[in-house]
């Protein structure tokens, strides 16, 4: 059983990574619509967002998150707050 285990963590990892993802259906489209200037600043852009997550999950924000309930529903406000932002200037251009 012991030996499976990374055979079967090895095989859902490959088929997790050559499914294509949100990520790729974005930089994908923009490049057909917009060309390939749009697809590479895309994919810089998501990159980017990546390299965060990672580097908030390697000093511990999740876990930090995780612990206190207070500062949990504070970052969800903000993105709510943010969000709604972002609607209001999408409506007025």
């Amino acid at each position: 059983m012991a030996e499976t285990v990374p055979f079967i963590f090895i095989f859902s990892a490959i088929v997790l990574i050559i499914t294509p993802g949100q990520d790729l259906v974005l930089v994908m489209s923009r490049s057909i619509s917009q060309g390939s200037g749009a697809g590479v600043a895309t994919a810089a852009g998501v990159s980017v967002g990546l390299l965060g997550h990672t580097v908030l999950a390697a000093l511990g924000l999740g876990a930090l998150l995780h612990t206190s309930q207070t500062l949990f529903m504070c970052m969800k406000l903000v993105g709510a707050a943010y969000l709604i932002y972002l609607g209001i200037n999408l409506h007025g251009t």
